[in-house]
């Protein structure tokens, strides 16, 4: 039978944890461009690593806390690169950083911001509601704070492009915003 109490992590494990998404995570937005297609924009957060007893803790501590996540890693001229845990889509990244936010520090404003863009989206009647200048807004600030220019081939040239024309006239206001941390 399955104990709640220890299926529930405790602020030391919230501790680690976020320390651990400070100094080895990316907390990021990305858009996927498809030809004929708008833009789709979705959330991750990834802790990548070398040692798997990390991840593990890493994914044990998450599943306590009731979010998913998955393990991936790629071949690169042969060689196994470092291991990946993701934590994809709007629903999962928000429990992460309900569980989370309080205790990430280096990378707080990159969770501030995923977790305005996951909220407003969340609030959205359906999935296909156009984004908001300000869900847009998220995004290239976070993409500016991960430093991720379009020097990383045509598709993410296109990104920028596309994203600079929607905001070429847009300021952000605190109304934009709910900014109502947990």
């Amino acid at each position: 039978m399955d104990n709640q109490q220890e299926r529930l992590i405790t602020s030391v494990d919230r501790a680690w944890l976020g320390g651990i998404i400070d100094g080895e995570g990316n907390i990021s937005l990305h858009c996927m461009l498809r030809k004929g297609t708008k833009p789709l924009l979705y959330p991750r957060i990834q802790v990548t690593n070398n040692n798997q007893e990390l991840l593990d803790e890493c994914f044990n501590i998450l599943q306590r806390a009731g979010v998913g996540g998955h393990f991936y890693s790629v071949l690169l001229h042969g060689k196994r690169r470092p291991k990946h845990l993701q934590m994809n889509g709007m629903k999962r990244v928000r429990s992460a950083l309900q569980a989370l936010i309080p205790y990430i520090r280096i990378k707080r404003r990159l969770a501030d911001l995923l977790w305005e863009f996951v909220n407003s989206r969340l609030r959205k009647p359906e999935k296909t509601t156009p984004y908001t200048l300000p869900e847009w807004w998220c995004f290239q600030e976070m993409r500016r704070l991960n430093l991720i220019s379009g020097g990383a081939g045509n598709r993410q040239q296109e990104v920028d492009k596309y994203v600079t024309s929607i905001l070429r006239d847009y300021t952000p206001s605190p109304n934009d915003f709910d900014w109502v941390m947990i």
